[in-house]
């Protein structure tokens, strides 16, 4: 309950003259301090549903400042249906469901939300109770099926892999198009969006065949820190989209 007013008080108080400030950055440190040694879930609405999410999510903090943080994803959807009257949607890195959420309070099509996080996607299954058409599938994607030296480190409401031949774990990675292979209505999805903090380019060149064929919106994260840091140099994946005929490129400056 604490955790829920400091939050809720980040939200609400207003930051236009330097006491604002000053108070709001103080009872942010706090917020930071805190959430190191206890991250309780939080309740926070999202449309006309209210979600479950982590303490440190900063998903939050982000819309006061940015009011249209992430909420682009749901135009694109509504366009996107416009076009496909049976649409179904692929949400691959569906953290605890915050773009389903946002999804859902624009278009009813079914969701596939796949998450590999062992804790995200805890959270994920207790928020989609609520709602209906959504299907979730635990699993990391990458460009192959099969097993790799690496973590899964998350940081304040995000998480990505980060492959390193010194790592003690092993994880196993599915290509998309094996995750299709079991969940066959959404063989067709026309929009697949991708944030998966550096794995973004691997996904779509492991599933390039079924993009070529099925020609979906792709909405993904290009952030060439994170995709360099996974051995990605990021600008090739244009030419292997171009490839499979996609000619127009919306960009987002996040």
């Amino acid at each position: 309950m604490f955790s829920q007013h400091i939050y809720n008080f980040l939200l609400k108080t207003p930051y236009n003259n330097n006491w604002d400030k000053i108070l709001y950055h103080s009872v942010s440190q706090f917020r930071q301090l805190s959430k190191k040694i206890y991250d309780p879930l939080i309740d926070y609405k999202i449309g006309n549903n209210v979600m479950l999410m982590p303490f440190s999510h900063n998903l939050g903090i982000y819309q006061k400042f940015y009011p249209q943080y992430a909420v682009n994803v749901g135009r694109i959807a509504v366009y996107t249906e416009e076009k496909n009257k049976d649409l179904t949607i692929i949400d691959i890195g569906a953290n605890v469901g915050d773009t389903v959420f946002i999804l859902r309070s624009k278009i009813e099509s079914p969701i596939l939300a796949i998450e590999g996080d062992e804790y995200f996607y805890s959270v994920l299954q207790k928020n989609i109770k609520q709602l209906k058409n959504v299907s979730t599938v635990k699993s990391l994607i990458g460009d192959q099926s099969k097993e790799i030296k690496a973590t899964l480190a998350g940081h304040s409401g995000t998480a990505g892999l980060e492959i390193s031949q010194q790592s003690k774990g092993v994880l196993k990675i599915q290509r998309l198009t094996d995750i299709l292979e079991k969940n066959q209505e959404f063989q067709r999805s026309k929009l697949v969006k991708i944030d998966t903090d550096g794995f973004d380019g691997k996904i779509i060149r492991g599933a390039i065949d079924w993009i070529q064929k099925i020609k979906p919106v792709i909405f993904f994260e290009y952030d060439p820190f994170s995709l360099n840091k996974n051995s990605d140099d990021g600008l090739s994946l244009f030419n292997t989209l171009a490839s499979a005929g996609y000619k127009s490129f919306l960009v987002y400056n996040n």
